[in-house]
């Protein structure tokens, strides 16, 4: 196969440079507009299988009736599809390469579709700004950020999907499910599906951590509320009040990207903000569980046991302290205790304990119903649109709809199955297995490997690569399989399996609360706002008596007014109300 490959370049230059990948026979001239459109050309070997079709897949784009064992009617010409990523800093490593030529070949061999996907090296958004503003763009651009997708929108240069939801995208409106009507605009019209959405909705992702040992070494005390952490800790510090190498300990730490707004979840606040019956939203730092919040943090600040430093550090500051066994707990998203503390030290000692590890917890305050640790946002953060150089949108549109496919989710998430050279190395890697009857398995090894979190990311790159036009990260319908290969199994997990059943009942659907298009107003808000509470919120924690905390309080609340967040308020609320009637209708 031969490759061509060039990049977009973002920065500082008024034309934008563009390239594709394509397979052999391709000349590697560009057309004047720097791409094809897609069009369907070259005759397909025919694939057995007895896989189905995604709904109503045959009515587009020259139906062959032959499907493949992945579900995929593949077309008698090729479906070429013109691509580009706007994720922006490519940077390929030698496997990655390897990846997307393996994956081009692969799927012009077994679904006669041709992929020429374009890159950017430099700043993806500039340089679809630049691409829209010169009229330079292929058929489909993905990772697109919403607001410029808005104004391809705008211009009249995105395809309005609505019209074949219901017929051609009927696996991609199942797909996104009950949010569907969030991705409407306000006159009910799809313009655009999200590049990846969905979310892994029964794993945590913040949490309080406790190392396990010392724990269970003070008897393992129940922990449901704040104080029965903050006691817990302090127990843990008194009997094991140094490290190995005989430093000083504290009973709690913090680091530069802590929020406090997500501290808040233990008391009942979502994102950072109390919502009332009516959708109106109260900043944190106005209502009396944020309060609460920090005289708890201001009660180690009290006894000497917060670091002096814990809002100095910054993260590799904090995994430094960490690592050596100076933090006896932590408030944070749920991996920084993998990272900072047994990874790092089955490093050093293959031989340690295994319960030498922290585990994650919650709790929650004295008279509130729930915790909301863990905002999963379904919504998603970037677009794929079919753009109006697209000459047969509904083929492009009928591959999307594959995709939304468990099979198409499979081999988009988990790679070519069957195993896949990695490099010259001589050796063969890969996640599953599936067979012309499009019967599929995982692969033994790779799941035993998953598990004991001894799989090699690099080797995986040599059969993943392809392009992500709809991803839906969510659980498949078995609850169990999803397109993320490490993040299945957990029952069988003894460390993750305890944190799931630990933090159960804290994670919160937040797709209604995201705020996707800000005010030029909004965002200096929200940066000034941000700004404000770094400043003055260390100064509350850090107070010496209680009237010290109500005078740093009452400071920090009048550097909040001033930077505005009645602005964030008006504009969260807002958008809640909107987003919860379309959810209504």
């Amino acid at each position: 196969m031969k490759k061509k490959m060039m990049s977009l370049v973002a920065v500082g230059l008024a034309v934008s440079m563009l390239a594709g990948c394509g397979n052999a026979g391709t000349s590697g001239d560009e057309s004047s507009g720097g791409v094809e459109s897609s069009t369907q050309k070259s005759k397909a070997s025919s694939e057995e299988g007895s896989a189905e079709s995604s709904e109503d897949a045959g009515e587009s784009a020259g139906g062959s009736g032959n499907v493949n064992e992945f579900g995929w009617e593949v077309p008698e010409d090729t479906l070429v599809i013109n691509i580009l990523d706007a994720a922006g800093d490519y940077a390929p490593t030698e496997g990655e390469k390897a990846g997307e030529e393996n994956v081009i070949k692969y799927f012009k061999e077994k679904f006669n579709v041709e992929f020429n996907i374009q890159h950017i090296t430099g700043d993806g958004t500039e340089a679809v700004n630049l691409a829209l503003a010169s009229g330079d763009y292929p058929d489909i651009i993905r990772s697109l950020p919403f607001t410029v997708m808005e104004k391809f929108v705008q211009m009249n240069k995105a395809v309005d999907l609505t019209p074949y939801m219901d017929t051609l995208g009927t696996d991609l409106k199942k797909s996104m499910g009950e949010h569907y009507p969030l991705f409407l605009d306000d006159e009910q019209k799809l313009w655009y599906v999200p590049s990846l959405m969905g979310s892994i909705d029964d794993f945590p992702d913040f949490s309080a951590h406790i190392r396990y040992d010392e724990w269970q070494g003070i008897g393992a005390p129940e922990i449901k509320t704040p104080d029965d952490y903050y006691n817990a800790l302090n127990a843990i510090l008194e009997k094991y009040p140094t490290t190995p190498n005989g430093e000083s300990r504290y009973a709690m730490s913090l680091y530069s990207s802590g929020s406090p707004a997500s501290y808040c979840g233990f008391w009942g606040l979502k994102d950072g903000y109390k919502i009332d019956d009516e959708g109106n939203f109260t900043y944190w730092a106005f209502t009396d569980e944020g309060k609460e919040m920090s005289k708890f943090f201001n009660r180690f600040y009290l006894d000497g046991t917060l670091d002096p430093d814990a809002f100095a550090n910054n993260f590799e500051q904090w995994k430094t302290k960490f690592s050596n066994e100076r933090i006896v707990g932590a408030v944070g998203s749920w991996w920084i205790s993998y990272n900072a503390g047994h990874e790092v030290w089955q490093g050093i000692d293959p031989n340690m304990p295994e319960d030498k590890r922290f585990i994650q917890i919650g709790f929650k305050a004295e008279g509130v119903d729930t915790a909301y640790l863990s905002a999963k946002n379904y919504l998603g953060s970037t677009c794929t649109i079919i753009t109006d150089k697209a000459e047969d949108p509904e083929s492009l549109l009928k591959f999307i709809n594959w995709q939304a496919t468990e099979l198409g989710q499979a081999i988009t998430g988990w790679g070519l199955p069957n195993g896949t050279a990695i490099g010259d190395t001589g050796r063969i890697g890969k996640f599953w297995d599936i067979d012309e009857n499009g019967n599929w398995s995982v692969d033994p090894v790779a799941k035993e490997q998953l598990i004991t979190e001894t799989w090699s990311y690099d080797d995986e790159h040599y059969w993943t690569g392809v392009p992500w036009l709809f991803v839906n990260q969510t659980r498949w319908d078995d609850g169990e399989h999803n397109i993320w290969p490490n993040q299945m199994w957990y029952t069988e997990n003894k460390w993750k399996s305890m944190m799931i059943d630990n933090l159960s009942d804290t994670i919160f659907d937040s797709s209604a609360l995201t705020l996707r298009v800000k005010s030029d107003d909004v965002k200096m808000a929200e940066q000034a706002v941000k700004d404000a509470w770094e400043m003055n919120w260390p100064q509350v924690v850090q107070a010496g008596s209680d009237a010290d905390f109500d005078a740093a309080w009452t400071q920090l609340q009048s550097a909040l007014t001033n930077a505005g967040v009645e602005k964030m308020e008006q504009a969260y609320s807002e958008n809640y109300k909107a987003a919860m009637k379309k959810l209504e209708q």
